[in-house]
């Protein structure tokens, strides 16, 4: 069987990986083809993914798995399966790292072109929904990132904000996220280079500026990676409140506190987008890195920003 893809500027793939499960050691009976979307990354990158595979079962009708080992097997910063809360135990696949190796490869020969030449991290929804309702009676694995808002529904982002438990007003603060330390694997040694998501400590003070002209007299809520704040950020007549989510609270915690601030300042994270996405307040200021870059290398990503979000260079 040969598929030929073709691709515009406005449609690319990357990292989405297509083939035949064989026999599945959680094969439904009656079932004769399935979705098993493979998780990968930390929460806010599950979250998109979760929200794909609701997308591909609701606008199919084919019933989406989720697999929660392979994607983690060599993360390198220990990062694991983090959706207990939203995917409940009969939706979770076997471990589908073993996969078609070539179709594999071919994956990592699209990223390398089409993310760094187009800045675009999945394959679009259309495109998606079609390999799903064409492809034959067996299992379809899907590994991407799914970065695009075109997967997000306001049932599967309601879903979301209340697996978070968010509720009540939000506080009269503003999240500011740093991400400091994404050079470095879980172990403190050189990982992948990772070095062009780490936003320069400029980006930040642009942010502030914007902030205290929009907003006036506010207080800031820090989160850092790194559990410490950068010096020579904030102002000496800011209020600043430092918040870190390295503590015990878990990632779900973390997320929820800092969404329930009134506005905020994102880092290159998908999980600081995830806090100004849920954020609830009618008013929400949003200031998110112009060249948001997906890894080293790469072109800024398109498609991931909602309308109404204040882009500033980094």
């Amino acid at each position: 069987m040969f598929v030929r893809w073709n691709f515009t500027r406005e449609c690319a793939v990357t990292r989405f990986q297509i083939c035949y499960a064989g026999h599945s050691r959680n094969k439904v009976d009656g079932i004769g083809r399935r979705v098993i979307v493979v998780l990968q990354g930390g929460l806010g990158n599950q979250l998109f993914q979760f929200c794909a595979g609701e997308t591909i079962e609701r606008d199919t009708g084919c019933p989406v798995l989720y697999d929660p080992d392979s994607g983690f097997r060599e993360d390198p910063h220990g990062r694991h399966f983090e959706l207990e809360r939203l995917i409940p135990v009969e939706r979770l696949a076997g471990d589908c790292s073993r996969g078609n190796r070539l179709l594999e490869r071919m994956e990592g020969a699209a990223e390398h072109h089409l993310l760094r030449r187009l800045g675009i991290s999945s394959l679009p929804r259309g495109a998606v929904l079609r390999i799903v309702k064409w492809w034959p009676a067996s299992n379809v694995i899907c590994r991407s990132h799914f970065q695009l808002l075109e997967y997000l529904s306001p049932e599967t982002t309601g879903r979301i904000r209340d697996a978070m438990r968010l509720c009540g007003e939000p506080s009269n603060e503003v999240a500011v996220h740093f991400r400091l330390l994404r050079d470095r694997d879980a172990h403190g040694r050189p990982a992948r280079d990772h070095s062009n998501t780490v936003l320069p400590l400029d980006y930040y003070r642009r942010c502030l500026h914007l902030v205290r002209r929009d907003c006036g007299a506010i207080r800031f809520r820090a989160f850092s990676d790194r559990g410490v704040i950068p010096p020579g950020v904030f102002e000496a007549g800011d209020e600043v409140l430092p918040d870190d989510p390295r503590s015990s609270a878990g990632a779900w915690d973390t997320l929820a506190a800092m969404a329930r601030c009134r506005h905020f300042i994102t880092a290159n994270s998908t999980f600081s987008w995830w806090a100004a996405f849920l954020g609830r307040s009618p008013d929400k200021r949003v200031y998110a890195p112009k060249h948001w870059m997906f890894a080293s290398g790469a072109r800024p990503q398109r498609g991931i920003f909602p309308e109404g979000w204040q882009l500033v260079d980094g």
